[in-house]
This record gives C-alpha cells, sequence and structure tokens, in this order.
C-alpha cells in the first residue's frame, strides 16, 4: 500500500512536471522567438515611457514647420470641426494600424531575438513616424500627439496586463479594434449625410445590420488565427507525452468506419494499424450500407489474415452516417476498453500514434486529445498542393488557439477519445454533419478537458477533382451551422440545463459556428452592393469619396497580403508560391460556403456527402459543367459592371462599388479554374516548382497547427 501511494504520488509529480515543461518548450523551443524573453520590470516600463515621450516630442519637433507656435497648434483642436477631427482619427487609426502590421511583420521574420524592452522602441518609433504623415492631410497637431500618447500608454498597460503576449502582438490587436471602432463611427456619419436619395441610403444602412453581426465574430476569428503570431508563451501543452515518462497502456478500441472504400486504400491502413507500437488495442472495422460486396469482401478477408485484435462488421440499413455506424458498434467494443480511436478509411497511422498520446489520459479529466489533417500523394499532383496548403493553416493556427482556451474540436480522424466521456456526453449526434466537433461541444460540457497536439501521426488523401472538394467543404460549413442552431441558446445561457461550460469555452464554441454562419451574408451584401449602384444610377448621383475612405481602403487593401504572407510564413514555413496556390483555392471555395451556410442556417439541414477516394476520370467539359454557377454568376457581375460603367462613368462612390464588384466577379472565375487545373493535373500536369517544406510545429515554431 505505501509503494502504491508512492507511486501514485511520483505519478502526479511526472504529470506536473511535464505540464510546465511542454508549456516551458511551447515559448522556448524555437528558432523564431529568443529563448529567453524576459517580461517587462517596472523599471523598464518607466523607459519605454520615457522612450515614448521623446519620441512624441520628436514628432513635435518635426511638425513645427507647419506651425507657427506651438501653442497656437494645441489651440487649432478647437478651430476644427466634428467630422473634420473625425476624419483625422480614421487617417490616423489606418496610419497606426500600417504600422502594427509593419511591426508585427519585422518582430516575426526579421528581428526574431528582440528583447522586449527594445520591441517596446522599435513600435514606437515606427507608430510615430507612420501616423505623423497624417500632418500631410491636416494639421492638427494637437489631436494628432494626445491620440498618440493614449494609444502608447494603452499598450504599455496592456503590456502589464498581458504577459503573455508580445508588444508587437498587443499593439496589432489594439490597433485593429480602435480603427474598427473608428471606421463605423465615421462610414455611418459619412453614409447619414451624404448628398444621396432616400433609397440609396437606405440601401446602404440596410447593411449595417450584417456588419455589426459578422463584426464580432470576425474579429475574433482573426484573433483566432493571430494568436500564434502575436504571443510568447502557452500554459497548455500540445507537445507528444513523453512515453518513457510512465507505464501506463490502457486498452484502446481503434474504430475504422468505411462506406464505399476502394479496398486496396483501407488495407493499406489496417495494415498500417497492425504495426502499431502498442500491445493493448483492437480495431473494429464497421462497413456501412456498401451495397457493392466487390469493395467490402477483400476487407474482410483482410482484417480475418491480421489476427484477432481485427474484427470486420458489414452492417447495412443504419442510418445517421458515420456518426450512426460509430454508435452501432460501440456495443461491441471490449467491455476492458477505456480509450476509443477514430481512424478514417484513408489515413495511413503512424506507429507510435497512441503510445506518445496515450499518457495524456492518465489525467481523468481529459475527455479527447486530438492530433492534425495531414495528406499524402499530393506533392506531384498541382490541384492537390494548392488543395494541401489551404487545409493546413487551420491545424497550425486556430486549432492552438482553441486549444490554450480548453475549446478545442475533434475533427473525425486521428484523435483519442476517453470512453466515459463519450458516453457521459451521449455518443455521436447523427443530426449534425460534422459529428465530430458537435461531439467537443458535449464533451466540454460535461467538464472534460481536451489537449491538441500539434504533431502529425497520420496522413489521409487528398480529393483529386474540385467537384469533390466542394462537396467536402459544403459539410464542413455546414456542420458548424448546425451546431450554431442547436446550441447558441445553451452558449448565452438561456436554457436551464446545467452547463460545465466556462465563459471562455462558451464564446470560442459559439464562434465556431457563428463564424461559418456569417459567411452566408456575402450573398445579401453582394446584393446590397448592386442596388446602391443600381439606385445612383437610376438618381444620377456623383458622390464624391473622401481621401481618408481612399487611403483606408489602400492600407486595407496592402495590409491583408502582407499578413497572409506573415501567417504562412511563419506559422507552417509556406513560400511564396504556396501561398498564391492557396489563395486561389481558398478564394474557390468562397461560393460553396457562403451557399451552404445560408442553406444550413435556413433550414437547419445539410446532406452528409462522404468524400469520394477513386481516381477522378472527369473531362474537362464535365469538370467545368460542374463550376456552371459559379460561372455564370462571375460572368453576369462583370456585364453588370460594364454596363454600369458604360452608363455612369463617373469618379466615385459607384465607382468604388464597381471595383469591388468587379473584384467578386473575377474571384467567382476561380472555381472553374481549379476544376480546369484538377483535370490536368490528373492527365500528368505537374506541381509547384518547388519542393515542400515538410515540418511539424513542435520542431518548427512555438505555434504548434484547417479542418477542411
Amino acid at each position: 500500500m505505501r509503494n502504491q501511494k508512492h507511486s501514485s504520488s511520483n505519478k502526479k509529480h511526472i504529470l506536473k512536471l511535464y505540464n510546465e515543461t511542454v508549456a516551458n518548450k511551447a515559448h522556448l523551443s524555437t528558432p523564431l522567438r529568443h529563448k529567453t524573453r524576459a517580461h517587462v520590470s517596472s523599471s523598464h516600463l518607466s523607459i519605454y515611457l520615457l522612450v515614448s515621450l521623446l519620441s512624441v516630442l520628436l514628432l513635435a519637433v518635426l511638425a513645427l514647420w507647419r506651425i507657427d507656435l506651438i501653442g497656437q497648434t494645441f489651440g487649432s483642436v478647437a478651430n476644427y470641426t466634428g467630422a473634420q477631427k473625425l476624419s483625422f482619427l480614421l487617417i490616423f487609426e489606418s496610419l497606426y494600424f500600417a504600422s502594427s502590421v509593419l511591426s508585427l511583420f519585422l518582430r516575426n521574420i526579421v528581428f526574431r531575438q528582440l528583447h522586449p524592452l527594445y520591441e517596446l522602441l522599435v513600435v514606437s518609433v515606427i507608430g510615430v513616424l507612420f501616423t505623423s504623415l497624417a500632418l500631410f492631410y491636416s494639421n492638427q497637431l494637437g489631436l494628432l500627439l494626445a491620440v498618440l500618447v493614449t494609444h502608447l500608454s494603452l499598450l504599455a498597460i496592456s503590456r502589464l496586463l498581458f504577459r503573455s503576449y508580445s508588444v508587437s502582438g498587443l499593439n496589432f490587436y489594439m490597433a485593429t479594434g480602435l480603427g474598427t471602432i473608428v471606421g463605423l463611427v465615421w462610414g455611418l456619419n459619412f453614409f447619414v449625410n451624404m448628398p444621396a436619395s432616400f433609397l440609396t441610403k437606405a440601401l446602404i444602412l440596410s447593411s449595417t445590420p450584417f456588419l455589426l453581426i459578422a463584426l464580432p465574430s470576425g474579429l475574433l476569428h482573426l484573433f483566432e488565427l493571430y494568436d500564434v503570431v502575436t504571443r510568447d508563451r502557452w500554459k497548455k501543452p500540445r507537445y507528444p507525452f513523453p512515453e518513457n515518462w510512465h507505464h501506463y497502456e490502457p486498452f484502446v478500441s481503434i474504430h475504422v468506419p468505411t462506406y464505399s472504400e476502394p479496398p486496396e486504400i483501407v488495407i493499406d491502413t489496417l495494415d498500417k494499424l497492425a504495426s502499431v507500437n502498442y500491445r493493448n488495442y483492437e480495431v473494429i472495422l464497421i462497413d456501412n450500407n456498401t451495397k457493392d460486396e466487390n469493395l467490402w469482401k477483400p476487407v474482410e478477408i483482410h482484417c480475418k489474415k491480421l489476427g484477432s485484435k481485427f474484427r470486420f462488421m458489414h452492417v447495412e440499413g443504419i442510418t445517421g452516417a458515420k456518426a450512426g455506424a460509430l454508435n452501432y458498434i460501440h456495443k461491441y467494443i471490449n467491455p476492458h476498453a477505456e480509450i476509443i480511436a477514430v481512424i478514417d478509411a484513408d489515413y495511413q497511422v503512424d506507429k507510435m500514434f497512441i503510445k506518445s498520446l496515450i499518457g495524456y489520459f492518465q489525467n481523468p479529466k481529459v475527455g479527447f486529445v486530438q492530433t492534425p489533417h495531414d495528406y499524402r500523394e499530393w506533392q506531384n499532383n498541382l490541384f492537390m498542393t494548392m488543395c494541401y496548403w489551404e487545409y493546413r493553416l487551420f491545424f497550425h493556427t486556430a486549432m492552438i488557439s482553441l486549444n490554450e482556451r480548453d475549446a478545442g474540436i475533434t475533427v473525425g480522424t486521428m484523435c483519442l477519445v476517453r470512453k466515459e466521456a463519450l458516453e457521459k456526453a451521449g455518443g455521436w449526434s447523427e443530426w449534425c454533419v460534422t459529428e465530430d466537433s458537435e461531439l467537443a461541444i458535449r464533451i466540454h460540457d460535461v467538464g472534460y478537458t481536451s489537449v491538441y497536439v500539434g504533431k502529425t501521426y497520420g496522413k489521409g488523401l487528398i480529393p483529386d477533382n474540385f467537384e469533390d472538394y466542394k462537396k467536402q467543404r459544403y459539410r464542413w460549413t455546414a456542420g458548424p451551422v448546425q451546431e450554431f442552431r442547436h446550441y447558441y441558446r445553451h452558449f448565452i445561457g438561456i436554457t436551464k440545463a446545467e452547463s460545465k461550460l466556462s465563459l471562455t469555452q462558451r464564446i470560442f464554441h459559439l464562434n465556431h459556428g457563428l463564424g461559418n454562419a456569417v459567411t452566408a451574408l456575402n450573398i445579401p451584401m453582394l446584393i446590397i452592393g448592386i442596388s446602391v449602384i443600381a439606385s445612383m444610377i437610376i438618381h444620377n448621383e456623383i458622390i464624391n469619396v473622401p481621401f481618408e475612405l481612399w487611403i483606408t481602403a489602400s492600407i486595407t487593401l496592402f495590409s491583408a497580403p502582407l499578413l497572409t504572407f506573415l501567417l504562412y510564413r511563419v506559422t507552417i514555413r509556406a513560400k511564396l508560391t504556396d501561398i498564391l496556390a492557396q489563395t486561389v483555392a481558398t478564394t474557390a471555395l468562397s461560393h460553396v460556403i457562403a451557399i451552404s451556410a445560408l442553406k444550413t442556417a435556413l433550414t437547419g439541414s445539410a446532406k452528409w456527402n462522404r468524400t469520394n477516394k477513386f481516381k477522378s476520370t472527369q473531362s474537362y467539359v464535365y469538370a467545368f459543367s460542374s463550376t456552371k454557377e459559379e460561372f455564370i454568376i462571375g460572368f453576369s457581375l462583370l456585364v453588370f459592371v460594364v454596363v454600369s460603367y458604360l452608363m455612369f462613368p463617373y469618379q466615385g462612390l459607384s465607382m468604388m462599388l464597381m471595383i469591388g464588384v468587379s473584384y467578386v466577379a473575377i474571384s467567382y472565375f476561380t472555381s472553374p479554374l481549379m476544376a480546369i487545373i484538377a483535370v490536368w493535373s490528373n492527365r500528368g500536369g505537374t506541381s509547384l516548382p518547388n519542393k515542400p517544406n515538410m515540418v511539424y510545429p513542435d520542431k518548427v515554431n512555438s505555434h504548434g497547427s484547417n479542418k477542411g
């Protein structure tokens, strides 16, 4: 008994030590960060405030050529109207946002080992230099100094309150938030007071509710994505659990659901599972409703060859798709099983998959452990390469951020789930087409925590044609929207159901569904934009676009690619060609994502379509016809813009809107382009002219890794 107590105490000590170790490793073991970043002490803060003050004084000196006396400068603030001050603030915030993007870029790409104190100095100087350009727009130096001091003071206070984040990261978030607020106020003031007809104003203002819904969700999603490049320290572990630190080996039941799969692919999956470096496990393969015996019979025969650890079940009449099959076999699980693993039919598993993760379940509060999606056989196929880089980012960004807040999700494959947690949660939900992420909500809801390990332990196959790629994304969009419809009352606390979800978990689980749902708003927003152009033509309205709106739009336009490059380069080491490839793939999916979100938001239902694993034999004509909807919409939008311009060829707001609609029109043509690229690639077309950077987050940076 004494030895058992000693062993239990030692195990707890090891677990605590490991958690502390990996938490430190998350921000120490990285070539992209300095290994001994220090917190900013009170003395450092004093130095920072002094440097900031000197920078502001430098700005004042540089601006003296615009004024006669300093007193006149501060007194002149009262000479400007409220609208002029608001316009100046918009220019200031736009320039400050640009400075924050540059600071964040330099911090992650150039100054990787910069001490926090010097980082504070760099951020201040860049901010001063950028915002001083606002004086060329309007000589409101007093207002500039007041706002700049406020920003830098807020940044200093934020650094003391949120020590896990870098100065550049906090500055980026602050600039984004304040810029959004000022932009909304300025926009409302402009559109209410602009010289336009009642119809034009009403159409423009009708978009306000959509913006108020989409903006909070969009900002939170931005936070999820950029958390990995704005943060220095992480609390939750996300690294493999050292197998030599424990002797814990519970029985694991591995479930492989299949439906009309190529038998050779499933057999390869089973062979990889047979070589797993773990003794205490079983594999149950359930073939769900496959009619063709030639597809499932070879798999059954192969299971028998692999021995008693492998069991095969062919069942017809099961409803609920994958969730229904997983629920069906639950009663056939080995009674000694404590952990359930779910592996998709095409995933080839690393032999250390279980052994490297099972240690986390020594903590009885851990409900599931998830690892990333990853893929194989894409390197020599241009279409699959484009898809691959589009898939990857989610697992290197948002999943890490969600894990840190204990709001991670399961993603259908390569996950381990505690059997007890699954049963307490009520099993797999057959009403949701993303039964995986939905399960995570209920496991957290009954009080379990979760772990995301950002290392690849298995690789599956990418759809080899755009039609299947779209079907997959339609389902992956519809599922979270179903979750939002089903649980939003629960998340905001207006139901009587008992819940152990924390406030943070409620917010991030809510936004997982809401973020997908708001993509449906792209459709009404496009319709509103077209209607505004038509109204301005009908009423012959020439509305000049203020300089501050042009400059804000231009800064946003140029900042977006830089931020995208930063995110992809730092987190997954993508090259410029990889980033361009994923941009085309992402854009090509925009329409199907919006349609899926809209239909599911309105009806609550969606069809469960499996991802086809058979080799595609599509012709160019068939591939193009599968995107005829996108092509027709894109072509119609271009025709509308051309006709509108011929009827109303004037500079102003109508021209700005026409440019926006033209961009949307061109984006629709990326869908048929992707469909054509897929056929070309399958017929021998080569991939991008660079070798892939096969890196894993635990070996590259502190960021760890779309649920595609």
